[in-house]
């Protein structure tokens, strides 16, 4: 594979997760600061790492960008547009089966955050109201 893959579109990350290389715990998966001067860098760098990845790492990869954005979802959903910005990368049947698994494991990432956010606004009501559960009130006795 080559060692860089040009990206044509860019997408506009509110959120960019790059660390400096001195501080870099996890150099499969983390983007260099010193690589990121600016966001169609960091889209770059984002697009050569998933390119670069084996096939069985890229669900950590994702995971690990998640644990670190403030807002999980909306960097998914960032990436799945510039993936499909740039779909015509991957042309080839081997890089249309990673494009596919991308797409996959960043639709799983989501519903997996979705209903870690729904467990979490449920114990917050749960919390505030003890005494209501399933939507009923239950007096205590």
């Amino acid at each position: 594979m080559p060692s860089n893959y040009q990206i044509k579109h860019t997408v506009q990350f509110p959120e960019q997760l790059d660390v400096p290389k001195d501080q870099s715990d996890n150099a499969l998966f983390d983007i260099l600061q010193e690589n990121v001067i600016d966001n169609n860098a960091y889209c770059q760098e984002l697009i050569n790492k998933i390119l670069k990845l084996p096939y069985a790492k890229l669900p950590d990869f994702f995971t690990h960008h998640c644990d670190f954005v403030a807002d999980p979802i909306k960097w998914l959903n960032k990436f799945e547009k510039l993936i499909s910005e740039n779909e015509e990368m991957f042309v080839s049947r081997t890089m249309r089966g990673r494009m596919m698994k991308c797409h996959t494991i960043i639709e799983s990432k989501r519903k997996e955050l979705h209903v870690i956010v729904m467990q979490d606004e449920s114990h917050q009501c749960n919390i505030s109201m003890p005494n209501v559960r399933n939507g009923i009130f239950h007096s205590e006795k």
